[in-house]
């Protein structure tokens, strides 16, 4: 029965974060192809809506974390299992392959599939990823505690977030915050360069989220019982 419900998630994290990589790579993607027709503001909607989107249809499910960063946050947490994250970003790497690869196959002559790439430089990029990843987190732990049995303002509330964190970073690393959505336009697009940065940056961004929460918010309503 947990092999079952394990299978279920992680089938929920695949076609949450398919979801994600098609829309907010297929929104890049279809900004270079005809000319900046959504811009900044446009792509930064696409991801912030999808976000809003699959929580409403599979919060219930997994959490709709479609995140690697963000599992292995709440695995630090102490509110994911290693099992359970394992399904979980195995369920977000290939749900954000097949999503690249749908996308590939549709516009075969773009030559990044929506990667992400450091414009802001390596060190600004990664510190940016970092910084971004943990607010994301941070927010992401706070909110749950006081509106995670309303799934709409739940969904509302970090879609918002991650909207406004696309439109104000975007530019300068792509504000990917999810090495899934980072890794496979890289390997589709056979340009694998920066895959560390946008894997390390967002993991050691959400962990240090993690522990911020833990400090600022956990402490004090300890201190305070």
């Amino acid at each position: 029965m947990l092999l079952k419900s394990n299978f279920i998630r992680f089938l929920s994290e695949l076609l949450g974060t398919f979801l994600l990589v098609i829309t907010g790579t297929g929104a890049i993607i279809i900004n270079e192809e005809y000319n900046g027709i959504l811009g900044n503001v446009g792509i930064s909607l696409a991801f912030g809506l999808i976000i809003m989107a699959a929580i409403l249809l599979l919060g219930k499910i997994s959490g709709a974390q479609i995140n690697p960063a963000v599992s292995i946050g709440l695995l630090l947490s102490g509110k994911l299992s290693g099992k359970e994250a394992l399904y979980f970003i195995a369920g977000q790497l290939l749900g954000a392959c097949l999503a690249s690869f749908i996308l590939w196959l549709i516009f075969p002559e773009n030559q990044t599939l929506g990667a992400t790439f450091p414009n802001a430089g390596t060190f600004n990029s990664f510190i940016i990823e970092f910084s971004i990843t943990a607010m994301l987190m941070l927010i992401i732990l706070r909110i749950n505690i006081v509106f995670g049995a309303n799934k709409f303002i739940f969904a509302s509330i970090i879609g918002t977030t991650i909207g406004f964190l696309a439109f104000s970073a975007g530019p300068y690393t792509g504000a990917s915050m999810n090495p899934a959505r980072s890794i496979a336009p890289a390997l589709f697009s056979d340009d694998p360069t920066w895959i560390w940065l946008y894997t390390l940056a967002p993991v050691s961004g959400a962990c240090f989220g993690v522990l911020c929460f833990h400090f600022i918010f956990r402490k004090n309503e300890q201190t305070t019982k």
